[in-house]
Parts: structure tokens; sequence; C-alpha cells
């Protein structure tokens, strides 16, 4: 079977029977592919007298076997004179079929060595730089990308310089070569950062493969994983971002294809990693086509999308943005289907939160450790994942009376606020408060002194010690009032109120121990009830945290999970 003495038109109609056979995966178990593989790489690669050696994969290398198993070849009787038209005319289609042949048994793990041992990998490449004939190109280089499943064989592949023969093809003015070259770089590519580096290298193919995201959908799907793949490295990311990648990407994600969004969402956080990245991904309507991911029907996209959310959202500006885009709201709907939505949702939520102290505790009640207020903070109540935090210049405007106020905690310098246009109101009960209570507290070295005078400061600046029936009513609401009117404004200093209880004393507790380096959090819970929790910690202690008795002890602490400290945080 497939001697070089019969006629080429005999090898070429049972290499295309082989072929065709070979679709079916029973039909390999009943030959012996350990001699096929040897003839096949053979004949693909050079049609002559010799067939070569064979390796069965026993460890022997044997010249071509008879039946009998002898190393002496028998020769026909009749000998066919060959015919160099002839075999020029049929050697196209032969090598086709051998390459298909040798793509289907790539396939199976079980002849990978085999393939190995044949050196499949050098032969296949020196027949696509070799031979002239596209449709041998284009199926040497699907054969390749089977085989390079393998890592062995991807990084022999890549040391034989493929990554170059496969950029040279992906420039071939032809789609199916195109489609073929970009299928055996994204197997070449694949946590291979040195085939990484090759493609980098080759004359303008980086320009090539952008291009390739408009194409049809397993170009893209290919495009992308080498892209994925190049940007681990910050220059190669650098590199295409100069062919404008961004723009490509975004209208990627224009698609109605899942598989593409679902590809693209994945790919999106090593593309996008910087803050001018981030802008440019911006300015070209990619954060539209991000919520396009978390909005679709298809659960592998959201969570694509939530994925991509999750990673971006590390960069602050890029939190910001997605905040903006209405990304949070969509997030928060797929975390209420606890039993479908990815855990990249709560990460992407985490973060969303985490780089804006303000929308942080507007969500959420919560101000944690690490959660800085700053000179300017402002309490808007508890907002649902469907609103949005606005700028203070739009809650100052609304007036209305039945919304609850906007409490403000400002010590910046006068003639500090932005927009210039817009001057917030001047604390100055809180000003001199915050300096005189600065003082005080810094005189003392223990922390827990600290905290038991910061307690007490920020209790009688609020009306001294008061029991948690007189907390939920001891805010003078007719003087709010009175100075919202007067003011036309709906941010109000938190200094106003001479008497407040729960949630006044512990976001000023906060918001003090945060300009004296004291760690706590600040947690309004139900039915307005807030409490602040700090921690201490000395070199021959284990660190313990407490909750804050503001209210009708100030200065105690008690034990986070102790009976005390529970009592004091529910009802």
């Amino acid at each position: 079977m497939f001697e070089s003495a019969q006629p080429i038109t005999v090898t070429a109609k049972l290499l295309n029977v082989f072929s065709v056979l070979f679709e079916d995966s029973s039909a390999l178990e009943s030959i012996d592919v350990t001699t096929i593989i040897p003839r096949i790489l053979h004949i693909a690669t050079n049609y002559a007298e010799d067939v070569g050696p064979i390796y069965d994969g026993t460890g022997k290398t044997n010249r071509t076997r008879t039946a009998q198993g002898s190393s002496r070849r028998i020769r026909s009787k009749t000998t066919t004179k060959r015919d160099p038209n002839l075999e020029k005319s049929y050697l196209p289609e032969i090598q086709c079929n051998c390459c298909k042949i040798l793509q289907k048994i790539s396939q199976y793990e079980k002849y990978t060595q085999i393939l190995i041992l044949n050196g499949v990998e050098k032969r296949l490449l020196d027949l696509l730089s070799k031979t002239s004939d596209i449709s041998v190109q284009i199926a040497a280089a699907r054969a390749i990308s089977v085989c390079a499943r393998n890592n062995s064989v991807q990084l022999r592949l890549t040391s034989l310089g493929g990554v170059g023969e496969f950029a040279r093809l992906l420039k071939i003015d032809n789609s199916e070569s195109r489609s073929t070259a970009l299928a055996a770089l994204a197997q070449l590519t694949r946590e291979n950062a040195i085939a990484c580096r090759e493609l980098k290298r080759a004359p303008n193919t980086l320009p090539q493969l952008v291009a390739c995201l408009k194409g049809p959908e397993v170009d893209v799907l290919n495009a992308l994983s080498i892209v994925s793949e190049l940007s681990n490295d910050d220059k190669a990311r650098e590199d295409l971002h100069h062919f404008d990648i961004v723009p490509s990407i975004v209208e990627a994600l224009s698609s109605d294809s899942k598989r593409i969004l679902e590809s693209l969402a994945l790919t999106l956080p090593r593309v996008i990693v910087t803050d001018h990245e981030v802008e440019s991904f911006e300015q070209t309507g990619g954060m539209v086509g991000l919520l396009k991911c978390l909005k679709s029907p298809c659960l592998k996209v959201r969570n694509a999308g939530a994925f991509a959310s999750a990673l971006l959202s590390e960069n602050a500006l890029a939190a910001r943005l997605l905040y903006d885009s209405g990304a949070l709201e969509y997030l928060c709907l797929m975390k209420s289907a606890e039993d479908h939505h990815s855990p990249q949702v709560d990460v992407a939520i985490r973060n969303m939160l985490d780089s804006n102290v303000l929308l942080k505790f507007a969500m959420t009640g919560v101000l944690d450790f690490s959660d800085i207020t700053g000179d300017l903070f402002y309490d808007v109540g508890r907002l649902k994942a469907s609103e949005r935090l606005k700028g203070l210049e739009c809650y100052a405007n609304e007036t209305r009376l039945q919304t609850m106020p906007v409490w403000l905690l400002n010590i910046r310098e006068p003639g500090t606020d932005e927009p210039p246009a817009f001057t917030l109101p001047v604390d100055v009960r809180l000003r001199s408060f915050l300096k005189s209570v600065i003082e005080k507290v810094n005189a003392f070295e223990d922390l827990k002194e600290k905290v038991l005078n910061l307690a007490k400061e920020v209790a009688d600046f609020f009306g001294g010690p008061i029991t948690r029936q007189e907390a939920f009513g001891c805010v003078d609401w007719q003087a709010v009032a009175k100075y919202r009117c007067l003011h036309s404004t709906n941010i109000v200093p938190i200094g106003l109120p001479i008497r407040a209880g729960y949630r006044h004393r512990a976001l000023l507790f906060k918001f003090i121990a945060d300009k004296l380096r004291i760690f706590s959090t600040c947690v309004c819970g139900e039915y307005s009830i807030a409490y602040n929790v700090i921690c201490t910690k000395k070199s021959t202690e284990t660190p313990q945290s407490y909750v804050v008795n503001l209210m009708d002890s100030p200065g105690a602490l008690y034990v986070t999970d102790s009976k005390e400290a529970s009592q004091y945080c529910r009802i």
C-alpha cells in the first residue's frame, strides 16, 4: 500500500479513499497506523523511490517493512515508467490528502508520540515553506494547527520558525489561507511567550492581525486568542494600540455572535490596562459595548462581561466609567439571580464600590478600615442599584422638602470647591471642633485612650450621652427645614444639628478617626442603627476588634462578638 513503484494515479485514489475513511474514528482502530504515518509523511514531502525510515513507537527504527518483516525491499516485477507531467498534476491532490489524513490522526493523543518520532512538525513545515500551491499550504497549515495542540510539537514548531511561516501565510490575499494561518498561530502562541515574541517581530503582522478582528466569526475568535496572548507583554500591547486595536474591538462588540462577545469580554482586561487605554476604550464607545455583554440573554456572555468588569474595575478610572455607564445596576441584577451568577459579579461590584467611598457608603451603608473619607464627604442616604449617585451641585438644587437632606462633612478651605461656580456651605462649627479634638486626642499615646476621648468628644458635639429611645427623635428637623429654605439647598452641614443620634455620630467618628489615623469602620445597619468598629494591636497581643459606644456610655469598648456589642448594634 502506498508503494512508490505503483502508478501515481493509484496512490492518489488510495489517499483520497483513506482521507474519507478516516472520518470514522473506528477505521483508525483497524489499521496499522504506525506503518501509515511514515509513509504518508514521505509521500507528502518527498514522492521518491525510498520511503525513508519508519518509527513505529516501539523504539526500533526500520527501513521500509514488507509483509514478512524483512528490511529488504521487494520490488515489483513489472515496473511502471514514471511520468513527470502526470506526477506534477496529481502531486497537489496527493499532498492535500496526506495532510488531511495526518490532521485526522493528530486528533488522537495516543498517536502523538509516533507522529513526533517521525518528525511530523518538521516534515509539514518543510512542505508549507517549499510548496507554491495554495491548497497544499492550507492543508499543511491545518494539519500543523492540530499537531500544535501538543506542547512538545508546539515548542518544536516555534524553534523551527513556524511562526514566521504562518505570519507569511497570514498576509496572502486569500481568505482561506488567512483563516488557516490564524488558527495555527492561535495554537502556536497559546501560553508560549517565545512564539508571541517571534510574532511581534514579524514585519507588518500586527496590523494584519488587528484587521482580522473585522472578519468572519472563526477569524475573530482566533485573532482574539492571539491578541490575548500577545497582550501579556506590555510592549506588544502598546504596539497593538498603536495599530488602533481599540476601535476594532469596539466594532466587534456590536456583533450578534455570542461566541465573539464572550471571547471579547474575556480578552478585554488584558488589552485595556492603563488610564490612557481606558480613556480610549470609553471614547470609542467601549463601555456601551461591555454593557451589552452584561445585558445579554446568554449566561456565558453575561458571566464573561462580569469577568471583564471585575478586572477592568481594578483601575479606578475604569471603575468610575463603568458605574457611569450603568454597569452596576446590571451586575446587581445578576447577583440577585444567585443560582446563576458568576463569582466575578461580586468582585466587579466590590471593585466598583471600593473605587468610590461616597458610592460605597450610599449603596451599602458601610465604610471599611481602608475607606478614607478625606476632607469632603457627604451622606445621601441609601441608594438603590437603579439610582445614580450625583454630584453635590445636583443635590444642592433639589430643594424639595419631602426628600431627606444630604449631610455634608466639609473641612476644605474656602475657594477650593469644584466647580468654581458652585460654593459649598462652610461648616464653621465642624472646622473649629475638628481642630480642637485633634489636639486633645493626639495628647494621648495609647490607642484605647485616643478612642475613648474621641468618642466622648463626638458624643458631646451632638448633645452628650443619650439613650436609645432618645436617639430616634433627637434631631431638630424644624431647624434643618429652616436652613434648607433659607439657603434654597438640600445640602445641610453635619454640624447644624445640636443633637443627633446613631448615624450622625458614627459618621463623624469615622471622619475624624481617618484624620487621626485611627483605623475604623462605619456601619449603618437596620432601623437607623449605626456603629463603629476599631482594631487594636500591640506587639505582645493578637489583634482585637471592638465596637465603640457613642450613645449612652461614650467611649465604652465592646469586643465585637460579645453580648454587649450585639445589643449596641441591633434593636
